[in-house]
């Protein structure tokens, strides 16, 4: 282990150091990593993984969820009602541990 060692001890051990110069000729040390850049890779394209039924919802359609998950449910209903154009209504459902969310248009 390096725990004998100063933190500086450790970080050049850990780090490559090269030398380059900057605009006014000096020259300055700068840490080397070990990933390397590459051009034209494309990006990949987002897979959502749907946890909540949003996209199979039609008007007038509702599930329930445990009362405990009423603000990931409310943060992902708003979420997906912008994205989908959704107007998704969340509620408390009355003398119980349960919430519903409801797809109003």
């Amino acid at each position: 282990m390096l725990s004998n060692l100063t933190v500086g001890e450790e970080i050049s051990m850990i780090k490559k150091k090269v030398t380059k110069k900057n605009e006014s000729n000096e020259s300055m040390e700068v840490a080397e990593s070990d990933f390397s850049i590459e051009k034209d890779i494309s990006i990949p394209k987002i897979i959502k993984k749907n946890k909540y039924p949003f996209l199979r919802m039609e008007v007038g359609d509702s599930f329930a969820f445990p009362v405990s998950k009423i603000g990931t449910v409310r943060n992902a209903a708003s979420r997906y009602g912008k994205e989908l154009g959704y107007k998704l209504i969340i509620r408390k459902v009355e003398n119980s541990d349960q919430a519903r969310c409801w797809r109003r248009e």
